[in-house]
């Protein structure tokens, strides 16, 4: 039976596999989860959804997109005594990407950013399985990943990380291809999350026209966003410096910097470190394990991590998956580990045995996989 269905599944095209995974994920959330996808505070605090709506209608009515969340909080929706989840600050092109969220209303902004996040986190996955060159049935795996505790969490919250994950998915579509479209959506990506820069040190063909690529997405949609009324570049200058440099010490930060209450710059000195270890490892193992291990890198070394991050495992899981053997195993038995917790210690202890058996294993460079001819770098 499980063989008739893999069959069935491959014989569809794309397309409608990643319809019906969307459809399925976002049915399954709602099911699951519909009262806390109302908008209302969640343990006294203004969930980041919420604080996206509220961020993105101060931009275009011309208020002001950083005031603190509280009193945003207070004015839209009469609370009192809430406290934002995390630090307000968000970088203009954040928020130029975040503007479509006030088309809603402010009750259905937890919501739709999880109706959008389905199709985001399905396409992610199509976009690995395809990367790998993996059967197609590897896509159904999106479903059980998307009821996992972490991004379950994540989304009740009003994460928009698989927004983040479904730009880095098209970023590895085109990994051996074309230089501007992956730099582009790496741009996308980080706009909305700082840490996806750091893949296009993994790039080995088209890197300085994939960096300027990301270059000129970063900067126009920072030109876009200083431009709404509620925004101005002197303001955001002001706010983002003024933001706190760690979230040292949160119990489900699975980052190098849970272990520290460093300032500013200690976060900084991290990330660089960090990102030397990208261009290291990315160098010594071929494009796919360098990669995959990047994007492991990326999350252990950036200034916070949260439980929904590890939708970005992904790819790490997927290739050792793929492989087979003990690899294949350690796979399992740390995806069913990184499923089940958000304590950031145990992830962190997770994802570093993750690593090392990723670089030190003898597996396949491209498990299943045949690369793609690529097209002429212009």
């Amino acid at each position: 039976m499980i063989r008739d269905i893999q069959r069935r599944w491959s014989a569809l095209a794309p397309f409608p596999r990643l319809l019906l995974i969307s459809v399925v994920v976002g049915i399954l959330w709602v099911a699951l989860f519909w009262p806390q996808l109302q908008n209302s505070p969640l343990h006294g605090y203004v969930r980041g959804g919420t604080a996206d709506w509220m961020v993105a209608t101060e931009a275009i009515s011309g208020v002001d997109s950083y005031r603190d969340l509280a009193d945003l909080a207070n004015d839209y929706f009469g609370w009192q005594g809430v406290r934002p989840d995390a630090p307000h600050p968000r970088p203009p092109s954040t928020i130029a990407l975040l503007v479509p969220l006030a088309l809603v209303s402010g009750s259905m902004s937890i919501m739709t950013l999880a109706l959008i996040s389905a199709p985001a986190l399905a396409f992610f996955i199509q976009s690995v399985v395809r990367w790998l060159n993996l059967p197609a049935w590897y896509e159904l795996l999106a479903v059980p990943i998307a009821i996992s505790l972490p991004i379950a969490q994540g989304l009740i919250w009003g994460t928009h990380i698989p927004l983040v994950a479904a730009a880095i998915g098209g970023y590895l579509i085109y990994k051996d291809r074309n230089p501007t479209a992956r730099g582009a959506l790496i741009g996308v990506a980080t706009s909305l999350k700082v840490f996806p820069i750091a893949l296009l040190l993994t790039d080995r063909r088209g890197q300085a026209r994939a960096v300027a690529a990301a270059g000129a997405v970063i900067l126009g949609l920072t030109a876009v966003g200083v431009l709404l009324p509620g925004v101005g570049i002197e303001r955001a200058l002001q706010a983002i410096f003024d933001a706190p440099g760690s979230f040292g010490g949160s119990p489900t930060d699975f980052s190098i910097n849970r272990f520290f209450a460093t300032p500013t710059i200690g976060t900084i000195a991290i990330w660089v470190l960090g990102l030397f270890l990208i261009a290291f490892v990315s160098r010594r193992s071929g494009p796919v394990k360098g990669t995959a291990a990047a994007l492991i890198l990326m999350l252990l070394f950036s200034p916070f991590a949260w439980p929904e991050y590890l939708l970005l495992m992904t790819p790490a899981l997927f290739v050792m998956l793929g492989a087979g053997g003990v690899a294949r195993w350690i796979s399992i038995v740390a995806g069913l580990g990184l499923a089940l917790t958000t304590n950031g210690s145990i992830v962190f202890a997770v994802c570093s045995v993750l690593l090392v058996a990723l670089l030190v294993l003898p597996i396949s460079e491209m498990p299943n996989r045949t690369s793609p001819t690529p097209t002429k770098a212009m």
